[in-house]
């Protein structure tokens, strides 16, 4: 499963944050359930079994999102209920894109954090070293990473070199404060470590 909607909505919850000072907890479920594919054919998303970033983005692009506290999250694919609550103010996404899948260059990303804020990746993380990071390392698994095993995604925040001149960058997981960093991590730059750079969503505030 990719957390795809967890990724998305941690996106658009930072660029209110960037925008309007202001962090709403946005509805994850919101996004499984409405954007699933076999209940919403306009969308190409699988509910908890995957799917695509940029189609969480587009989801938010034409609908908005309720708050968390308006739609929470359930753990299990539901009946769409967008109809039903309130759209947050400021969870919008004014448009969207993604980058050349498979060919995007740090540049690229790095000018995308610089220019839009934080952006969806996926990356390959079905190994237990990622699965019990402590956020004390930078990571350097899988270098030049596949894109057919990229399984998980996240928020790319930032990015950083060490006093020692290994380029990293910084991301945001969605399995919680306990995990890395107080729920940050760092990859190595350049590499393509795990497959970062094989799929870049972006999103734009208004």
């Amino acid at each position: 499963r990719q957390l795809l909607e967890l990724a998305a909505s941690a996106v658009v919850e930072a660029l209110g944050r960037i925008k309007h000072g202001r962090w709403d907890q946005l509805s994850k479920q919101e996004l499984i359930d409405c954007t699933n594919q076999q209940l919403h054919p306009d969308y190409a998303n699988l509910g908890c079994r995957g799917g695509h970033i940029i189609e969480a983005f587009r989801y938010v692009h034409e609908h908005g999102l309720s708050t968390n506290a308006q739609y929470p999250y359930q753990m299990a694919v539901g009946n769409c209920r967008a109809g039903v609550t309130t759209r947050d103010p400021l969870a919008k996404v004014a448009s969207f894109f993604q980058l050349v899948p498979g060919a995007t260059s740090d540049a690229e990303m790095m000018t995308a954090l610089k220019s839009y804020g934080p952006i969806g990746v996926t990356i390959h993380a079905s190994f237990r070293e990622f699965m019990y990071y402590r956020g004390d390392t930078i990571m350097n698994y899988f270098p030049n990473g596949s894109p057919q095993l990229n399984d998980h995604a996240i928020v790319l925040v930032g990015y950083g070199t060490t006093s020692q001149g290994y380029d990293y960058w910084i991301i945001r997981n969605s399995h919680g404060a306990s995990w890395g960093d107080h729920g940050y991590g760092y990859m190595l730059r350049g590499q393509n470590t795990m497959g970062i750079n094989n799929n870049v969503n972006i999103a734009i505030a208004p």
